[in-house]
């Protein structure tokens, strides 16, 4: 089984297209969402009802649970996630978010797989980057860990387990051109990292007047990435 694993679409509608259109002969048979659906770009309910109409598989992220929970922002956090102006129009989709579990756990020939938005150890919230210290996640019971959160793609084996950080979809916070994915073969057990580029001209067309500044800027960050990935 070929399974598609991405994160953190962050109401980026033209992004999200994107991905499925590139993903479209790799014969991928399960994808699995791994939550912040919302929040930044202002597509939220465009996203959410195309995932549902696909029957993608998608956990909470922490963005989501904002509006499900009565946790407060402060406003210059409301200004820069567009919360209030998001919050009406997500209005029609928030039953779908209730009921997106925290987590996701699947057995395939004989390992395990554990899939979260942020970490095995606190699923909505923890970072966990290229050079965290993965040391305490030694007695976490997983051989193969997927997880988004942070925006930027890793894949690196620790104490006989795989970790893999699939990037974002929406806004990728290394190199801000470069959406991110991965893809594993449960039959092999093989994970490979993908990265497309996003149409900028598209994405500013689409949103530069309706996104905060910094996060239409994200697209011009430029960090090197130190790892292996196949360019689509």
């Amino acid at each position: 089984m070929k399974i598609a694993v991405f994160s953190d679409i962050h109401g980026n509608y033209i992004n999200l297209l994107s991905f499925f259109e590139s993903t479209k002969q790799m014969n991928i048979d399960k994808y699995i969402c791994l939550g912040d659906l919302c929040n930044y770009y202002p597509d939220n309910e465009k996203v959410i009802n195309l995932l549902n109409n696909k029957n993608i598989i998608c956990l909470l992220g922490n963005h989501d649970e904002l509006y499900i929970t009565d946790k407060l922002l402060s406003d210059e956090k409301k200004i820069k996630y567009c919360f209030d102006e998001n919050l009406k129009k997500i209005h029609n989709v928030k039953v779908f978010l209730k009921k997106l579990p925290h987590s996701l756990e699947i057995n395939e020939n004989g390992k395990s797989i554990f899939f979260c938005h942020a970490s095995p150890i606190d699923l909505l919230n923890t970072y966990v980057y290229p050079d965290s210290d993965l040391n305490i996640y030694n007695d976490v019971p997983y051989d193969y860990i997927f997880m988004g959160h942070t925006h930027r793609q890793f894949l690196t084996k620790h104490h006989n387990k795989v970790f893999c950080n699939v990037g974002s979809i929406g806004l990728p916070r290394d190199n801000g051109l470069l959406m991110g994915f991965a893809v594993i073969d449960t039959s092999n057990f093989e994970i490979k990292l993908f990265r497309k580029i996003i149409n900028y001209k598209a994405v500013l067309l689409a949103y530069e007047k309706q996104a905060p500044f910094d996060v239409i800027n994200l697209m011009d960050r430029k960090e090197n990435i130190n790892f292996n990935y196949t360019l689509i």
